[in-house]
Order: structure tokens, then sequence, then C-alpha cells
């Protein structure tokens, strides 16, 4: 472990993490006593459902689809999201798929092309999962960072969920990167963002 290496300061090792990944660096903190600071790097501060929707509008538009398109992607999204939370039917999420999953725009949803009962269904647990509650746990010396020009996360809805808590996290720092994307990367065509083979 890194603790038992001698070059390393145990008191000085904290967590680092990207996009979704950055969900899980304050949840280690929240629940370790070692981790002694966090970095969160793109990391969507709204529910999966809310960050998804905001990519793959992202993606088809991107790719040149049409508004129309784009309004087909998120009522199927919603539809399936709707009977996630228990508020639509498995039936209705399923039409809306049968339908969606042989446009070329389907692969930029992420989405199966079956609706899985929403007891086992980990998307339900993913949409369920608020990553404000674990950051707002953190105690110890935090540093989120978004790129101004993340195609893939809601920053605006995220800075709005993180201002909001700001007052009771003294130890928190957020900054925005001027011109960076999703990966950090700089003035880099949205196709080539969106790609998966370049996400980070």
């Amino acid at each position: 472990s890194l603790k038992a290496d001698p070059r390393i300061d145990p008191r000085r090792i904290g967590s680092w993490g990207l996009s979704q990944g950055g969900w899980i660096s304050p949840l280690a903190a929240s629940r370790s006593a070692d981790v002694a600071f966090v970095i969160a790097v793109s990391a969507p501060v709204v529910t999966a459902d809310v960050q998804m929707l905001f990519s793959s509008t992202n993606h088809l538009r991107a790719n040149g689809h049409s508004q129309a398109e784009i309004d087909q992607m998120a009522a199927t999204r919603r539809a399936v999201d709707s009977y996630m939370r228990g508020t639509g039917t498995r039936e209705a999420a399923q039409q809306l798929i049968d339908q969606a999953k042989t446009q070329p725009w389907f692969k930029y949803t992420y989405m199966g092309e079956t609706v899985r009962d929403r007891a086992v269904s980990g998307w339900r647990k993913e949409i369920e999962n608020d990553p404000l509650r674990n950051l707002s746990a953190v105690k110890v010396p935090m540093l989120v960072l978004f790129g101004a020009d993340d195609a893939v996360v809601p920053v605006a809805d995220s800075m709005r969920r993180l201002t909001a808590i700001a007052p009771r996290m003294p130890k928190m720092k957020v900054h925005v990167v001027a011109g960076a994307d999703h990966s950090m990367h700089m003035a880099a065509d949205r196709t080539v963002t969106l790609d998966p083979k370049h996400d980070g």
C-alpha cells in the first residue's frame, strides 16, 4: 500500500477522480480517515440521468442530428428514467426504445435495447445516487475542476449546486478552466472530444 512506502508521507495521500470517477473520490474521503485531500475533475454534480441527457444531446448535435431526433432521444431517455423512478411503465419505455434502437443516433445514448426490470437495474441505482450527498460529506480539502467547454457534464448545473453548499464547505475550492473540455484538453473539436475513443 502507499502508506507502507517509505518515500510517501502517509498523512498526505489523497484521492483523484475524473468524470464519474470524481464521484468515487469524495465517497472514499467521506468513508476513510486515511484520505488527506480530494481532487474531482469533470465530475458531474447532478444525477446520472441528468448528466446522460445532457451528454447525449451534445453527442447528437455534434454529429449533425436534427432537433426532431434530439427530441426523440430525450423522450426515450425520459421514459426509461421515469420507469426506473417508478413514475412510468416498463412497456411505455420499451416501446420508445424499440423505435429508437434502429436509429443511427441510438449509439450516442449508451442505452441498452431492452429495458431491465427496475428491481434489478443497475441504472436505477445510478440515477438514485445524488453525487452532491457524498461530496457534501467531505471534511478534508477538496479541489473541484471543470472545463468550461465540457460537452459531457452540465457544468452550469453542477456549479449552481456547488455554489449552494459552498458556505458550509470552507475547505472546498471550485474552478472552471476556460477552453477545456471533459478530459481537460484545450480547443479540441466536439466531434473528437465526444468520440468514446478520446473520452477520459
